[in-house]
């Protein structure tokens, strides 16, 4: 029993971060080195990420913008009530690692940068966060493959189609030769029949002249 509840539970952490998983580190941003937590989502473009990164935001009232000479975007006085009473600048930066996307996030509080250290009680609420944003990547991963999948079955019909077609015009042209066959058999029979209308007629002009050439000879004609 004990084994089967531990299954379960590994196959639950499996399900919930297979996808993502969320990490602590001190990376160089464009305010100095300072403390971040770091998103990695598997097999995803960082680029499409990051478009949705925006809109994240706005539900904690913050405007997203790109920072001058800088990669990150910087997401002005959120509202994440989880993590602090008071607006907090938050700023991301998206890469390109591998088949995998990477997210690396910093949030000012306002003098000093989230860390499970200096902030082991706001700390989890930070990874939740990112763990939804990922909800929302895997979704839009999840649509991209699917309009993808959608898009190869309509090229596979349309090769289906055009198979159909093909063999319909075959089968046309098979019933023009039967057809042309039909006609050219019936051609042939009535050609057997005037051959033997004709032949009958050849035979009874032979006939009159070898009666012909009896009556001259009775007669005593040369031939």
């Amino acid at each position: 029993m004990k084994f089967k509840l531990a299954f379960v539970l590994f196959s639950f952490v499996f399900v919930q971060f297979g996808f993502a998983q969320v990490t602590e580190t001190s990376a160089a941003m464009n305010l100095g080195v300072n403390d971040a937590l770091v998103l990695t989502l598997k097999s995803t473009d960082a680029k499409m990420a990051e478009g949705l990164w925006d809109k994240f935001m706005k539900q904690y009232k913050a405007k997203t913008k790109a920072v001058k000479k800088s990669d990150e975007l910087f997401s002005d006085d959120a509202e994440i009530e989880a993590i602090s009473t008071n607006t907090i600048d938050v700023y991301a930066l998206f890469k390109q690692v591998g088949a995998d996307a990477q997210v690396v996030v910093w949030y000012n509080l306002g003098g000093a940068y989230l860390s499970s250290k200096a902030h082991p009680d706001r700390f989890p609420a930070a990874k939740a966060m990112l763990m939804n944003f990922s909800k929302e990547v895997e979704k839009e991963t999840v649509q991209v493959k699917l309009k993808d999948e959608e898009a190869a079955l309509k090229d596979l019909q349309k090769v289906l189609e055009d198979q159909q077609k093909t063999q319909s015009k075959e089968e046309e042209k098979i019933e023009d030769y039967k057809k042309k066959i039909a006609e050219a058999e019936a051609a042939i029979q009535e050609s057997i029949r005037a051959q033997k209308a004709q032949q009958e007629v050849i035979d009874t002009q032979r006939k009159k002249i070898e009666e012909t050439k009896a009556y001259l000879k009775k007669i005593g004609g040369k031939k």
